[in-house]
């Protein structure tokens, strides 16, 4: 799947940042085999880009980030990252699920369930906060915070590129609690929110950990299901999205994590450390 390009905006170091509100042409290299790949190699570069999308949020797009630090990674849930060649589809799920039954029965206690969202599905609520404590699952995480991602981009693998993949829509983002269970569906949800409501006899730091990490990463979630968990993400998107990436050089990962950072360590505030 490939995207159409706007009009380029120039940033002072040169570093041309397109307007990345694409439509699908087909038969178009993707951007992730783009040579031309925009990238992000300036404090000068994330103003501008937060200004373009800015402008658009006012037309009424919506905009979602998710920061790599290594830009050969595709976008995948942590399930298939595990399993890589060994997932086999359907067996593997089961075992997955089953590992996920006895995580739950170990690690969630009701102290944790105490902190659920009403009206948030148990499985949902108990899921997402596993996959910010390190669970590989079929979950996908976004945060609606672009200088977040950018920060997870730049944490890590100081020896490689890193990126920053923008998602952006005009469709409604359901941004009430998920219902339904993440195992039940048949179809990707490509975009719902972790529902944050704090109970009004809590305060946020109180909250379990991973209920934390939710919090402060103003997090967001696509959900893939077993039948399409091998797909290319890109594929799975209707003409209704739209899927840009940057590359952040790794020359720049240091004084970008830095600047973002700031002296009061915002990195270890959203990781809840």
């Amino acid at each position: 799947m490939g995207y159409a390009r706007a009009s380029d905006c120039g940033t002072s170091n040169g570093t041309a940042l397109t307007l990345f509100l694409y439509k699908p042409i087909a038969n178009e290299v993707s951007p992730a085999a783009d040579e031309n790949m925009q990238s992000i190699r300036t404090i000068d570069d994330i103003k501008n880009l937060e200004l373009q999308i800015a402008r658009h949020r006012m037309s009424g797009w919506t905009f979602l980030y998710r920061g790599q630090s290594d830009a050969s990674w595709p976008i995948q849930t942590t399930l298939l990252r595990k399993y890589g060649a060994s997932w086999n589809g359907q067996d593997t799920w089961n075992t997955y699920v089953n590992e996920y039954k006895s995580k739950k029965r170990t690690t969630i206690s009701e102290d944790i369930l105490a902190y659920k969202p009403i009206r948030e599905n148990e499985d949902f609520y108990m899921l997402t906060m596993l996959r910010h404590l390190g669970f590989p699952c079929h979950l996908i995480d976004w945060s609606a915070c672009l200088r977040t991602s950018v920060l997870f981009a730049c944490s890590e693998n100081n020896d490689k590129d890193g990126s920053l993949w923008i998602l952006s829509t005009r469709q409604k983002i359901n941004d009430s609690p998920i219902t339904f269970s993440p195992f039940e569906v048949d179809k990707p949800v490509m975009v719902c929110k972790e529902f944050d409501l704090t109970p009004t006899d809590k305060s946020i730091s109180d909250f379990p950990l991973g209920r934390v990490k939710r919090f402060r990463q103003n997090g967001f979630i696509s959900i893939i299901p077993c039948d399409f968990l091998s797909y290319n993400f890109e594929t799975l998107l209707d003409d209704t999205y739209s899927l840009k990436k940057f590359v952040i050089p790794m020359s720049s990962k240091k004084e970008l994590f830095e600047y973002l950072n700031g002296v009061r360590n915002r990195f270890d505030y959203i990781m809840a450390k």
